[in-house]
This record gives C-alpha cells, structure tokens and sequence, in this order.
C-alpha cells in the first residue's frame, strides 16, 4: 500500500488537510491502519467511508486511523471520506492493492493480462516521457525524452522486442530532439514529424535495417500528425494557417507533399487513429476563426471517411465525450488507438464507468485507467492499464495486441512505468506498415531453344522487385538478377535483402567443338598475351572450358586464356570443352625479358647510368663506378624506345621515350647517344618512376615505390612516371 497519488498535489499544511503516508493491512486482527497527520477530531463518528465501503473505526487520532478490514476492496487509487463533515475531505487519496493471498474480494476491474518487463532506467528515466509510440516488425518504437520549459523533446527512440521481451534504445533523434511530434510506422521504417528549438519543422524517417536517420525534404509541417493510412502516408494539419486544415499525402520517393483535401476547420498536434476507412481525428489545438486563437480542444472527435471517391467528414461516427467525463476528469489525459476492427480510447474516464469504483459522496470518482472502446455506446473494454493514475498514456495496436504506456504517479510525483499489453483482436490482419517477405523467384524448368525468346525467370506481379537478364532466345546458361525495390519495405523470404542471382537456362545444344583465335603467341617473360576460345557451335548451351599449360615453369594460363610468360622456352596451352571434352591448342613461345643494369658514379658526377649492355657495365665498373644490380627488366623492342642523352658539360645522363624532350635536351647541346632500351608496353607492365635532384641535377628513375617516397623526404623532386618496365621481380 503507497500513500498518496496525483490528488495530494491540492493537499496544503496551512489548511490542515489530512495527509496518509501509509495505509497497512494487518492480516492477523484484520484490520487496516491509516498513518499520517492532521486527521482532526473524530467527533461522533463510528465508521468512515473507504472506496464506498463503510468501516468501523477500532481507534481514532490526529496521527492514525484503524478500521476493521471489509471483505470487498478494490484495488487502486482510493479515498477516505466521513460521513458528516468532519476532519477529513475528500482530496485525501492512497494507492492501495489487495494481496491475491488475502481473503478479502478485490473487485477492482482486471488489469491488462500481460506485464511487459520494467523499462530499464538507463532506456528511460523518471525524469524523462514517452513522447510517441507505435508498432512494427513485431517490435514497439517508442520516443522518449525530456521537457524543457514548457516543451517536451523527443531526444531517443526506444524499441521494445516482441519476441525476446527486451528494451534498449536504437537512436538518438536529430536535431537534439525535435518537439511537438508525431510518428508513424511505414513502409518498413519510422517517420518522425517534429520541430527543432528553433521552431524549423522536419520530417525524418529511421530505417532499422540501416540503423540511420534520413530526411524527407520540403515535407515536415510544424504541429502536423502524420499517420499511416493503409498503404499511403497522411500529413494532417499544423500550426500554419495555410496548411492547417489540409490532408496531405506524402510521396515518399520525392518527399514532396501533395493535398489531398480540407478537413473543413484547422487542426494543429491531433491524435489520430485508423480503422477501416475511418480516420479520426482526437484532441489537439483546432482554430477558432471568431478570436484568431488557437484552442485546445480535449476529448473532441472527427471522423473521416477516406475511399476511392474521396475524403469525406462522417458525422454519424462523431460522439461528445465531454458531456460523458465524470465529474473532476477533465483536466485527465487519455489517448487514442485502434485496431482492425475498433477504436480504443485509454485512461478516459466517464461517468457510466464499469470498473466497479464507487463515486464517493461528494460526486468524485477515482481517477484509473480504463479502457473505452468507441462507439456509440462507449463500451468499457473491462480492462485497465493501471489501478492507478498514468500521466499522458499512450497507446498502440499492434497484431491485435493493445499496448498501453505512462508514467505512474505516486505522492504526486512520477516513479516508474506502466507497460501493459491486452489481446483485443484474436485475428488481426497483418500489419500494412510491417516488412515484407518476398519469394525468391525461381528458373523456370525445361525450356527448349525454340528461335524465340524465351523468359527463364518470372517477374513480380506485385511489383516487389526488378528483374534483369530473365529473357534471352539462344540456348545457353544466364543468371538473371532480382533486385528488391525498398530494402526497408521488403525482405526476401530466406530474411536477407541483397540483390538475387537466379541460374536459369535454355537446353540443349551440344558443344562439337572449339577452336583458338591463335595458334602461336609469343610473350615476353613477364608479360602475357591473351587466348581467345571459340566453342562450336555458337549456340552450344554449355560453352565452359578449362585451360591448361603443359609446363607452368614456361608459361602459366588462368581460367580466361591469359597466357603470362615466366621463363624462356616454348610450351603447349590447351583449351578443353566441359561439353565433349573438344580440344584446341595454341604454341607459346616465351622470351626472356632485357635487364637493365644500374650504375652509380660514385667518384664523380653522382649521376647514375642504365643500360642493358653488360660489357658497358664492365667497362664502368673498372673505371670505379659502383654497379647496384639489375634495375629492372624490358622487353627487347617495343613501340615505345627510350632514347639516352649525354651532357658533355657536366658528365650526366638523360632517359626518355618523349620526342619533344629529347628536342629540347638537343638543342641544350645535349648528346644524343641513341636508344637505351624499349619501355614496356604490355598491360602487366610496371611504372618505372623519374626524380630530380634540384641541388646536384642529376636524375633518376627506380620501379621501387618505397625508395621513391625515401628520396622524396630527402629532397628530391618527384617529376612522375618515366616509362614503364616488365612485370618481372
């Protein structure tokens, strides 16, 4: 048993009202003890009034009341009231719940059957509030987050498991949190409509599977709802007088807003709910046209019909909940859902209230949270999310299951979570807004080259997906590509959404032979040339072959007839049909690659010389020119020389394959000494990179990435790529 409740916020010490801090049943005497202060006198009383029950008093004093224990209470926030005026009033309240193991009735109505797990503090604190929430992909999204003077920003979104009755927060929202929200699940995602502290409207949607924001441009209205109508996004409303009495829908794939309609009157922050064809319209700020102000409006109701004809207001649907509120309800939130088939609203309080709470004797009732389904009997579910009073509740029907969410309130202030959920609807349809499984298409069997093309996978009649490469007229085998249109929206059946690579084929035509595009090939070691197979005939379905090289030390081949030469000699290749085993083989003659020798002149110029003439790098070695080995390897000739030039001023050596270059260095009374080498013009060939030493003027050409980069940091100036050498280590 907790004393207090939302009620004692009126409770005041300098008027002496009675204040209960406990309430304690004693299961021994039967008896429940009320402790607390400024009871007053007890005057001639001999029973006091407890949830409409009246009790004998066993003992009185200004700091503790004890009556005899009844056999009917009901659970939840209660009253003390005496029969005749004395001390006590009737804004004193305690929550109270009967222990099933007791013996006394609890006639309370029944709370929602199923008690989801506490909201950890580290999702949600008590000094946070659930701003939004609805369902999808068999998990409930919540936000959540902080007020801030007068506004409460959604500042996380929140996600409740289904399936592993877990919570966690999944998001931070944009912005630093948006205010004055509403969400809406679609299409696979969230959209969060709201604006930021600097009033500036957004309309953002999170994907799950990408765990990502994105905004929708040009779509966010300030105060707008926004809500998901069947298979279409609703915009409703706002704070600006230009758009406030529309229905948008919203293209999604643009993110523009287009009107649908007027509501007729302007509408800012409404709940809303769908049912059928049915949109209702709850609370929220509507327009007054005679003040030019906004007005809330609690507990007023439109409802509209939306069909293939258009949108239409439905008066006969529209019910006055205000006049039905028991008395001291008003300033009570509630909040509304709906199902496949009903509406709910969840914490209203109306006077016909069929929880079993009894009106006491000044015409107030226990404020609870019921559970009202609408229609024009306002039937009570005969259910309630809590025995106590929930601030701002909010509420979703997801898969027939209505879950409900609010802060409890004790001693008048908020403690900890209700989150309950009730079956309303043993057969739901299944969600709109929910993910997708799509079938993975499959190859058609049995198809036979015919002349005509021939469609080997099918494509979606529902439109779930692209297909390419599903239609050919030659037998053969293809892999057609099935590609998801939303990757939000839709999920293949097997839960992943990459595109799909089906196999199909149009059978079949035996292969009789194949044949090379060459007969001999030579290559440079190094270096490769390529084998091209022609299987007979063109129309063969299976045209695989395998390559072979009769001896890899000579020439190796890969699976596509790239033939790479490795070292001198000459080999056979052979192609070879999986259909038939049909042979084709070419002659490979490889020639070894040309070195280029390095030498450096360590004595004198510092300049470093390249040639591919041993006896010159014997020559130069005698003289005291330091050889540093092979520099790298060329081809034997090439179309592209490289000519070497001789400065007779200063002793240094030039390379290049640049005709303009070499005219330059000519007419700067350079020698020309003819062509050095032929740079490498293979596809597997290899950068051979050129620097200069501003500070001796010497140049120099390397193939090593790393003592490129090392002469750099010493200074060197990097003048690019040289020419090009063989692909030999």
């Amino acid at each position: 048993c907790t004393s207090g409740g939302v009620l004692d916020y009126s409770v005041d010490s300098n008027a002496m009202l009675p204040v209960i801090n406990s309430a304690t049943l004693n299961s021994t005497d039967r008896t429940i003890t009320l402790a607390g202060y400024f009871f007053g006198n007890r005057g001639t009383l001999s029973s006091v009034n407890l949830a409409g029950t009246d009790l004998e008093i066993v003992s009185w004093s200004n700091n503790e009341v004890v009556v005899k224990c009844p056999d009917r209470m009901a659970s939840g926030l209660q009253k003390i009231v005496l029969t005749d005026a004395g001390g006590l009033t009737t804004r004193s309240a305690f929550s109270l719940t009967v222990p099933e193991d007791s013996e006394i009735e609890d006639t309370a109505t029944e709370l929602y059957e199923t008690t989801l797990p506490d909201i950890p503090a580290d999702v949600i604190g008590v000094d946070e509030s659930i701003c939004n929430v609805c369902g999808l992909n068999d998990t409930i999204y919540i936000t959540a987050g902080k007020t801030y003077g007068s506004r409460l920003y959604a500042e996380k979104l929140v996600s409740y498991s289904i399936k592993d009755k877990k919570w966690k927060v999944v998001a931070t929202i944009p912005e630093e949190g948006l205010t004055d929200c509403s969400m809406a699940a679609y299409q696979g995602t969230i959209f969060l409509n709201g604006t930021d502290v600097d009033g500036i409207a957004y309309l953002y949607y999170y994907s799950p599977s990408k765990k990502d924001w994105y905004l929708l441009k040009e779509s966010g209205v300030a105060d707008a709802t926004i809500v998901t109508f069947k298979n279409s996004l609703l915009s409703i409303g706002g704070s600006s007088l230009k758009t406030a009495s529309e229905i948008r829908l919203i293209d999604v794939s643009t993110g523009k807003a287009n009107v649908l309609a007027d509501l007729g009157y302007k509408i800012a922050r409404a709940q809303t709910a769908v049912c059928g064809d049915t949109l209702c319209l709850y609370e929220g700020y509507v327009y007054n046209e005679e003040t030019n102000k906004w007005e809330q409006d609690q507990y007023g109701m439109a409802c509209y019909t939306i069909s293939d004809k258009g949108i239409s207001r439905d008066a006969g649907k529209e019910i006055e909940i205000k006049p039905l509120l028991m008395k001291g309800s008003e300033a009570l939130l509630s909040t509304i859902c709906a199902s496949d088939k009903d509406i709910y609203l969840v914490g209203l309080q109306l006077s016909q209230d069929a929880s079993g709470s009894v009106i006491d004797p000044s015409g107030y009732q226990v404020a609870d949270g019921d559970t009202w389904v609408y229609s024009d009997q306002m039937k009570n579910l005969g259910k309630r999310l809590s025995h106590t009073i929930v601030t701002h509740p909010k509420a979703v029907v997801y898969k027939g299951v209505l879950y409900g969410f609010g802060l409890n309130t004790q001693d008048g202030n908020p403690t900890t979570y209700v989150a309950r959920a009730t079956v309303v609807d043993e057969t739901p349809d299944t969600p709109m807004q929910d993910t997708i499984k799509v079938k993975i298409p499959k190859a058609k069997k049995g198809l036979i080259y015919n002349g005509n093309a021939q469609t080997g996978v099918p494509a979606s009649a529902e439109g779930y997906y692209n297909i390419k490469n599903n239609r050919k007229t030659d037998p053969g085998t293809y892999k057609a590509r099935a590609e998801l249109i939303d990757q939000d929206y839709l999920v293949w059946e097997d839960g992943t959404s990459a595109a799909k690579t089906i196999t199909w084929s149009i059978a079949p035509i035996s292969v009789t032979g194949v044949k090379l595009d060459k007969t001999n090939l030579t290559v440079y070691a190094g270096t490769t040339g390529q084998l091209k197979a022609t299987v007979i005939p063109a129309s063969a379905n299976n045209k695989a072959v395998t390559w072979k090289s009769a001896d890899t030390t000579i020439a190796k081949v890969d699976q596509s007839g790239k033939v790479t030469g490795v070292k001198a000699g000459t080999v056979k290749v052979t192609v070879t049909t999986k259909d038939g085993s049909k042979k084709a083989t070419c002659t490979v003659k490889v020639i070894a690659g040309v070195p280029v020798y390095r030498l450096y002149d360590i004595k004198g110029t510092g300049d470093h010389l390249f040639t591919t003439s041993a006896y010159e790098k014997d020559s130069l070695t005698l003289r005291g020119w330091k050889y540093e080995g092979i520099a790298w390897y060329e081809p034997k000739t090439s179309s592209r020389p490289v000519y070497r030039s001789y400065n007779p001023n200063n002793g240094l050596h030039m390379y290049t394959y640049s005709d303009a270059e070499r005219s330059a260095l000519a007419g700067a009374g350079w020698k020309m000494e003819g062509i050095a080498f032929y740079s490498c013009t293979d596809s597997s060939k290899v950068p051979v990179y050129r620097l200069y030493n501003p500070n001796g003027g010497t140049h120099f050409f390397t193939k090593a990435v790393a003592e490129k980069n090392m002469l750099v940091k010493a200074g060197w100036k990097y003048e690019g790529i040289g020419f090009y050498a063989m692909n030999i280590s």
